[in-house]
C-alpha cells in the first residue's frame, strides 16, 4: 500500500510538472519571407541537379545558376542525360527534406529543340502511381529540367508559427486527475520488450524492427512508419519467405496479381522504398540476386 501511495504521488507530480511546462505558450516563429522561400527552393533544385549528376557518375560538372521563369516555375540548365526512372524518387526526397510542398509538375526539355520530351504531374496523394513512360526504354538525350510548384494551401517552406498548446494542457490535466484510478486497477506491469509474434498482429522481424501487415505499419526502433498498401503487401511476402531467393516473376504475380498489367519496374521502385524505411536497422537487408530477383535477410 505504501509503495502504491508513493508511486501515485510521484506520478501525479510528474504530470503536474509537464502541465506547468506546457502552459507557457511558445514564442511565435516568424513566417518565412519570400526571399527565404526562394533561397530554400534554389538550394533544393541544386541538390536535385547534384543527385542526378551523381547517378550518371558525374562528379565534376558544375551546376549553373537556377533560373526562375515565372511564378513558382524554375529551370535547371543541366544539359545532361537524365535517368528518368529515378527522377520522381530523387525529386520527392529532396523536396521533402527542404519542407517544400509535394505537388509539382516536372518537364524534361530537349537541349537542342527546347521541346518537352518527357514529364509528369506529381501529387502527394498519388505517390503509388507509375510515372508516365517510366517503364519504357529511354533515349540517352541531353535535357534541361523545368520544375513548377503547384499552388496549394500548404506553406512552401519553413515551419508554421507555433500555436498555444491548450489541448495538450487539458490532456495532462485529465491524466493527473485519472492517474489514481488507473493505478488502482493496474494489476501488472507492461512488458518492455514485445514478443516476436503477438496476438495483436505484430510480426517481429528483428530485435528492433516489427511489422503490422493489417495496419500497414512498420516500427523501426522508436520510429513508427506508415506503409502504402503495396509496400505492406510486398514486405509481407518477403517476410513469409525470408532468407529465400525469390524470382522477380514470382514476386510480381503474388504482389501485383490484382492488377491487369504487371510492370516490372514497379518492383524495383517499391523495393527501393522499403530499403529506405528499413535502413536504420542493419539486421534487415533486402538484397539483389543478380539475374534472379531478391532475398530478405533477417539478422
Amino acid at each position: 500500500m505504501k509503495n502504491n501511495v508513493i508511486a501515485w504521488i510521484l506520478g501525479t507530480a510528474a504530470v503536474l510538472v509537464l502541465l506547468i511546462m506546457t502552459s507557457v505558450t511558445k514564442s511565435p516563429v516568424t513566417a518565412p519571407t519570400e526571399a527565404d522561400v526562394e533561397h530554400e527552393i534554389n538550394l533544393a533544385l541544386r541538390e536535385i541537379a547534384d543527385q542526378l549528376l551523381q547517378i550518371n557518375q558525374d562528379f565534376t560538372t558544375l551546376i549553373p545558376p537556377i533560373r526562375r521563369e515565372g511564378e513558382n516555375v524554375y529551370l535547371i540548365n543541366m544539359a545532361i542525360p537524365v535517368n528518368y526512372f529515378n527522377l520522381r524518387s530523387v525529386v520527392d526526397d529532396v523536396l521533402k527534406k527542404h519542407r517544400i510542398r509535394p505537388d509539382y509538375r516536372i518537364s524534361l526539355l530537349n537541349c537542342e529543340t527546347n521541346e518537352v520530351s518527357l514529364g509528369f504531374l506529381a501529387r502527394a496523394t498519388d505517390i503509388d502511381k507509375e510515372v508516365p513512360c517510366q517503364s519504357r526504354e529511354q533515349q540517352n538525350d541531353c535535357y534541361n529540367l523545368r520544375l513548377a510548384l503547384i499552388d496549394s494551401n500548404e506553406p512552401i517552406a519553413g515551419d508554421p508559427p507555433a500555436q498555444p498548446m491548450k489541448r495538450l494542457q487539458w490532456l495532462f490535466l485529465g491524466l493527473a486527475i485519472s492517474f489514481p484510478v488507473l493505478w488502482m486497477f493496474w494489476k501488472r506491469e507492461t512488458p518492455v520488450d514485445q514478443p516476436a509474434n503477438t496476438d495483436d498482429g505484430w510480426l517481429g522481424m528483428t530485435a528492433q524492427t516489427r511489422f503490422h501487415p493489417a495496419n500497414q505499419t512498420l516500427q523501426v526502433g522508436e520510429d513508427t512508419l506508415d506503409l502504402t498498401f503495396r509496400e505492406a503487401k510486398l514486405l509481407q511476402f518477403f517476410y513469409d519467405h525470408q532468407n529465400q531467393v525469390l524470382e522477380r516473376e514470382r514476386i510480381l504475380e503474388s504482389v501485383w496479381e490484382d492488377e491487369g498489367v504487371i510492370v516490372g519496374r514497379s518492383l524495383d521502385v517499391f523495393v527501393s522504398r522499403l530499403r529506405k524505411k528499413l535502413k536504420a536497422d542493419e539486421a534487415v537487408q533486402i538484397t539483389n540476386v543478380h539475374g534472379v530477383g531478391y532475398k530478405l535477410l533477417l539478422g
